[in-house]
């Protein structure tokens, strides 16, 4: 069964091009050892409109993230822990 490990980031929005820069690095270092596939994923559009009869933290709240950041989730896929 294969293995996945996740990471919520939060990451300002001026950053932007140093962290996707760090994150491609990473992903080779990843794969190097054992990783299958490293993904990165910008949130856009999180924020929950579900209304408050709904028990669902969206990421923007969770990791109060300000309007100046980015929240990202990253992770990488391997062939077994």
């Amino acid at each position: 069964m294969r293995y996945v490990d996740g990471f919520v980031l939060i990451v300002p929005k001026k950053n932007k091009s140093a962290y996707i820069k760090m994150a491609k690095e990473a992903g080779k270092v990843w794969k190097k050892y054992g990783a299958l596939e490293y993904v990165e994923c910008i949130g856009n559009d999180l924020h929950n409109d579900m209304g408050s009869e709904h028990k669902i933290m969206d990421f923007p709240k969770l990791t109060k993230a300000k309007p100046s950041e980015d929240v990202w989730y990253s992770f990488i896929i391997y062939k077994s822990k």
